[in-house]
């Protein structure tokens, strides 16, 4: 029997032993205790998460899905453990695609990103962003890859939404330019094969607009759109291209005459009105042509032609269909020169004013004097009024020009009166850009008064067009000059707006026929008729009327015959100098 120290010395030993493993046991079911908990955790918050997850080991066997995942394919998760895509899916063209990003995690060790569209085992297809990450073990070696997989369907069908929206018109649901540029570009490839732009603009649309309201203008522009997409076809492209503009493009080749046909149907789809708060507007639209590759290669080449066919279509008074030609685009450069040359001819005093007598024909004798203006550059050429006139108007130089003149001719009136000379009222030209700029009549009468030149030595000559823009505004506009005493004259009167209904409310005094019906009007019975008519009118109104534009004794003769007195033309004289004018015309005051 051995002592008695080394017996206890024994029994603490294998308490302590026993105490350590029992201590070890305890803390090892705590650790598995926590570690289950942990689990139950991790693989409630799995379930919970609304994406689709799973691991797979490196045969690509599921070892573990989410309750999202197996909803998605309708099986239990039990029944997906320890099996591949190519056993869980009915598309094995799927399962092979899944396969292979399987292997390309693996191999290339890093996360791999997809956006795929996924069909479920209840035929409904779901757009899904998948990211799948390779899973190292404690040696760093890939033993399997773990996935999850969004529904990002919403986020698909906003991105289509956005780009159908980036290339279709919000409005009429019509391609826009940009899409009509892509389109048109492929279409323009194609060899042997000619390509129309067709550039289409409703005629007189913005008086429509301002009138009845952007609400009805804009059933306007749906309702032509919805005729215009009755011409769509195969060969054949419609799209909006702005405002109250639509372009459309055909694909045709030159023996056939799909082009004549398709201008056909356009012209008729603006046959029938439009019907707007139950009353009928008949619409018309001028059109513009050109065709690759003849005016062009390029989508940008064929718009600009198209656009300048267009707009030749709209000066000639809605002339519907009107072909490209390069003189077109020789009459916009040379437009484009006028406008950079007219400040500096201003600088240059290039400008200078002539007068045209107007005469009675019964007396014979000076009854007012017309200022027009003249253009000689420095190079001694002259250029027309009918050319620059209308682009000083569309640059804005008018504004500056205008007070030019006016400043000019009242400048040369008070010279004319210093000298004792006897003048008649002497008219100016105003375009609607002037009459619109909201201090015209104060610095007319700023001018009047500076050079002390009284009221009924001036006439202000307008057109119809300008005198229908905003009538009320105008109304009181002539008005003003009234009060002081200034003439005011319609110009060109019959060839452009019908202006009748408004000629009881106009404060005028003259119209002025238009050289049109003047020109051998001795041999047009029809013109006789017209002018005849006018002197009528104006009579009932009690007011003057001038012929203008007579050249020859028989026009003359016709003219008097009409009960027309006052006369302007080359018969008489062309326009004068002041020299001119002085030496011929004026006398001086009894």
């Amino acid at each position: 029997m051995p002592p008695l120290h080394i017996s206890i010395s024994i029994t603490v030993f294998l308490l302590v032993a026993l105490s350590i493993t029992a201590f070890h046991l305890i803390n090892m079911k705590r650790k598995y205790r926590d570690l289950r908990q942990t689990h139950r955790h991790l693989h409630s918050l799995i379930s919970h998460i609304p994406d689709l997850i799973w691991l797979k080991d490196k045969q690509s066997r599921f070892l573990l899905v989410n309750k999202q995942f197996s909803r998605a394919f309708s099986i239990p998760e039990q029944q997906i453990l320890g099996k591949t895509d190519f056993d869980i899916c009915d598309d094995q063209t799927q399962a092979m695609a899944y396969y292979e990003d399987d292997l390309k995690t693996l191999r290339e060790k890093q996360m791999v990103r997809t956006e795929e569209l996924i069909t479920g085992s209840d035929g409904c297809a779901a757009w899904s962003e998948t990211i799948k990450v390779p899973i190292f073990d404690e040696h760093n070696q890939v033993v399997g890859t773990a996935g999850i997989a969004r529904d990002i369907s919403k986020r698909k069908k906003a991105e289509r939404q956005m780009l159908y929206l980036a290339y279709h018109d919000d409005l009429t649901d019509l391609p826009n330019r940009i899409s009509f540029t892509r389109q048109i570009s492929k279409a323009l490839q194609q060899p042997e094969s000619h390509v129309a732009v067709i550039l289409l603009g409703l005629n007189h649309f913005k008086t429509l607009n301002d009138s009845l309201g952007h609400a009805c203008g804009d059933q306007v522009l749906i309702e032509i759109s919805r005729r215009l997409k009755t011409l769509i076809d195969e060969h054949t492209i419609v799209a909006r291209y702005s405002g109250d503009e639509f372009i459309i493009s055909h694909q045709y080749y030159k023996q056939d005459n799909s082009l004549e046909r398709l201008q056909t149907l356009l012209l008729q789809q603006f046959e029938s009105p439009v019907i707007l708060e139950e009353l009928n507007y008949n619409l018309s639209a001028s059109f513009g042509i050109a065709v690759a590759p003849d005016d062009g290669h390029s989508c940008e080449t064929l718009l600009k032609n198209a656009d300048l066919a267009m707009y030749q279509s709209k000066i000639n008074k809605h002339k519907h269909c009107v072909y490209f030609v390069q003189e077109f685009a020789d009459q916009l450069l040379y437009k484009m020169k006028l406008g950079n040359q007219l400040h500096q001819a201003m600088k240059n005093q290039e400008f200078s004013l002539v007068y045209q007598p107007k005469m009675n024909s019964k007396t014979n004798t000076l009854v007012g004097l017309e200022s027009l203006l003249r253009w000689k550059t420095a190079d001694h050429s002259w250029i027309s009024p009918a050319d620059f006139i209308p682009v000083a108007e569309q640059n804005g130089f008018i504004i500056e020009l205008g007070g030019w003149i006016i400043k000019s001719v009242l400048r040369q009136i008070r010279i004319w009166l210093d000298q004792g000379l006897q003048v008649p009222p002497v008219s100016i030209n105003v375009s609607a850009v002037q009459l619109k700029q909201p201090h015209f009549t104060d610095y007319l009468f700023q001018q009047l008064q500076r050079y002390q030149i009284p009221g009924d030595l001036l006439e202000i000559e307008l057109t119809e067009g300008v005198l229908m823009e905003n009538i009320e505004e105008t109304i009181e506009l002539l008005n003003k000059m009234r009060r002081r005493a200034i003439r005011i004259s319609i110009d060109d009167f019959g060839t452009g707006y019908s202006s009748l209904s408004y000629l009881p409310q106009l404060p005028i005094d003259t119209l002025k026929i238009d050289r049109t019906f003047i020109t051998n009007l001795h041999l047009n019975s029809d013109n006789q008729k017209i002018v005849k008519t006018i002197v009528h009118l104006a009579a009932n109104f009690n007011l003057s009327v001038i012929a203008e534009g007579v050249e020859t004794k028989e026009e003359l003769e016709e003219t008097i015959n009409c009960q027309i007195d006052h006369i302007q033309g080359y018969f008489y004289s062309r326009p004068l100098t002041t020299a001119e004018l002085e030496e011929k015309y004026l006398t001086p005051r009894p």
